[in-house]
């Protein structure tokens, strides 16, 4: 998929929920989808669940956010389109996101979903479609779902995302990451429901490198928010949530750096446990994908088996309010702060595929296979799900 395609994504399964301390009020649940692509031949077939209450209001609805780049530019923003569309207590809606498989007959959903006949019903305008990206050539990107309020307790709004190519077979899915709607039992902090902060992988995140001569590695990046109460001030970089206004301006770098047991500082360790250095730190901003190359060149270094290294990520142009200059600039040199207040790094998935026709171990195979992973969301004290 990633040699044909002019932007390509793999995604693998993740999952959380949230309720975090504080006043009680009402709110969304909202499903939070970190990866999104559309292409030529790549879809992203998405598949929103809905148990609230709540939809038996506001017309049954659920509010749609998408942050989307039409480039392969890691420096370049994300613009916003949301919209309303149906549902209805105890539904399901897969719908292709990309417009490639769903026809403007059935609204972009799949599968004789009968709420595109409805939606003929009520007269409602062609352009209420769930084919968010069908106006776009190809695309990266990442959607929030919420059901704008609901008072029947957690993890109303849920889904799962099933990314493919459908000319070359390869295909990757994950669920969404969760979070509460107002319940009754528990308390939360007004603002919350979209702030997936606690989302970020930890740091730093042992991960493996496959051989070069027979692998491509990269890593898929979504910088997520700042939490509300951060020493960090609001403004188009440091926002509080995951739904910015008009555009998403979210930057974080992603590095390998760990230590070894006399603290000196490496990128990664080959397979006989020396340590290499040399790693460049690469930011990306709203969404992107990193070649594992891209952070550390091991070509022509004697190094071609890999080995393993410590990575790391962090949001980056951020100003605080102790220090207005830029007190998490990319050229701080260490990243081991994504734990700190303010300084939430991003949602990670790790993806490979075979180079064509490369021995793996004397081994050739056929085509090309592909696979991907999350890498493990932070989840410290401070974040994991309170009741």
């Amino acid at each position: 998929m990633f040699p044909k395609n002019k932007i390509s994504v793999a995604v693998a399964v993740a999952a959380g929920g949230l309720a975090i301390a504080g006043t009680q009020v009402t709110q969304a649940a909202s499903a939070f989808f970190p990866q999104i692509v559309k292409g030529a031949s790549v879809t992203t077939i998405v598949s929103v669940i809905s148990t609230s209450d709540w939809l038996q209001t506001y017309d049954g609805d659920l509010h749609y956010r998408i942050y989307y780049k039409t480039t392969d530019d890691n420096a370049a923003e994300c613009i916003e389109s949301n919209r309303y569309l149906p549902t209805s207590p105890m539904d399901v809606n897969s719908m292709d996101i990309a417009g490639n498989l769903g026809t403007s007959a059935t609204r972009g959903l799949l599968f004789n979903d009968p709420t595109a006949a409805r939606m003929d019903a009520f007269a409602e305008p062609a352009s209420q479609t769930y084919a968010l990206l069908k106006g776009v050539a190809a695309a990266r990107a990442y959607m929030v779902v919420d059901d704008m309020e609901s008072a029947s307790g957690a993890h109303t709004v849920g889904g799962e995302a099933f990314l493919f190519d459908f000319g070359g077979g390869a295909a990757w899915s994950y669920q969404a990451f969760a979070n509460d709607g107002d319940d009754p039992g528990t308390e939360k902090a007004e603002g919350t429901e979209f702030d997936f902060s606690w989302t970020r992988m930890r740091n730093p995140s042992p991960v493996n490198l496959l051989p070069l001569y027979a692998f491509n590695s990269g890593f898929l990046v979504t910088p997520v928010n700042i939490p509300a109460g951060s020493e960090a001030t609001a403004n188009d970089w440091a926002t509080e949530n995951m739904v910015p206004t008009n555009k998403n301006s979210m930057a974080a770098v992603i590095d390998f750096q760990i230590e070894d047991w006399y603290g000196e500082t490496a990128a990664i360790f080959d397979r006989d446990e020396n340590p290499l250095s040399g790693s460049t730190a690469k930011k990306i901003v709203c969404i992107g994908k990193v070649a594992a190359t891209d952070i550390i060149n091991l070509q022509g270094s004697g190094e071609e088996d890999g080995g393993w290294g410590g990575l790391v990520t962090k949001r980056v142009d951020v100003k605080s309010a102790s220090d207005p200059s830029n007190r998490l600039a990319a050229s701080q040199p260490s990243y081991f702060v994504g734990s700190a207040p303010g300084t939430t790094g991003a949602v990670v998935y790790k993806v490979e595929y075979n180079l064509p026709g490369a021995a793996i171990n004397g081994y050739t195979f056929p085509g090309v296979f592909n696979t991907g992973a999350l890498v493990l969301p932070e989840l410290n004290s401070n974040l994991a799900p309170k009741n």
